[in-house]
């Protein structure tokens, strides 16, 4: 069997009754090491879906293996990027539920809250995955003046009171809570961003 990374050819090391994704599985742990990431593969031409049923497919059935892979560092600093310029829309947000709410327009505040609920979750979520990539330990990095897993869990619990808010239409409590923890939060969050991105930015490209 033969396979490649981005048209280049490298040996494949395959076991005895090795499926795809188990050797996959192998294949992304060697290229992490190696500071990359898989993006796709092809067996013989097809596009392989990476969570479906041609995972199962005995590796000894094939002949091509072709893997597409990007540098860590450059997915890494895209990825970042995409974060960084996504935090500065909290505050709009924030300002479009307090005055959607100030104004009775209650399905317009629900619309602006569940983006910027969505908002809080990639960055926070986001931000994790990528430290792990990168072999970061966040409990070393602070938010502004407070510790990470301190300002993460008032974040989460920002979070959680919002929904209940909602639940209980407790609107002012809803208005608080983004104007005072969601939306400052992010703010903050840029300092898990900076400490990110010196990391990703040490690694070769």
């Amino acid at each position: 069997m033969k396979a490649t990374i981005n048209g280049a050819e490298h040996p494949a090391d395959v076991r005895d009754g090795e499926t795809i994704g188990q050797w996959l599985v192998r294949a992304r742990t060697n290229l992490l090491g190696r500071k990359l990431i898989l993006l796709g593969a092809r067996a013989d031409g097809a596009a392989l879906d990476l969570g479906g049923a041609a995972m199962s497919r005995p590796m000894q059935s094939v002949d091509t293996l072709e893997l597409e892979t990007q540098p860590l560092r450059a997915l890494a600093l895209e990825v970042l990027q995409g974060l960084d310029a996504a935090l500065p829309g909290a505050q709009t947000l924030a300002k479009d539920i307090t005055a959607s709410l100030q104004k009775g327009e209650r399905t317009a505040a629900l619309t602006a809250l569940a983006e910027l609920v969505e908002l809080c979750n990639a960055v926070v979520g986001t931000s994790g995955n990528i430290a792990n990539l990168l072999g970061l330990d966040l409990a070393s990095t602070r938010i502004g003046d407070r510790p990470f897993e301190e300002a993460a869990r008032e974040f989460a619990g920002g979070l959680q009171e919002v929904g209940e808010a909602m639940r209980a239409q407790d609107y002012v409590a809803v208005t608080d809570q983004v104007q005072y923890v969601l939306a400052p939060g992010l703010g903050r969050w840029s300092s898990v961003l900076v400490a990110l991105r010196e990391r990703a930015e040490a690694l070769p490209a």
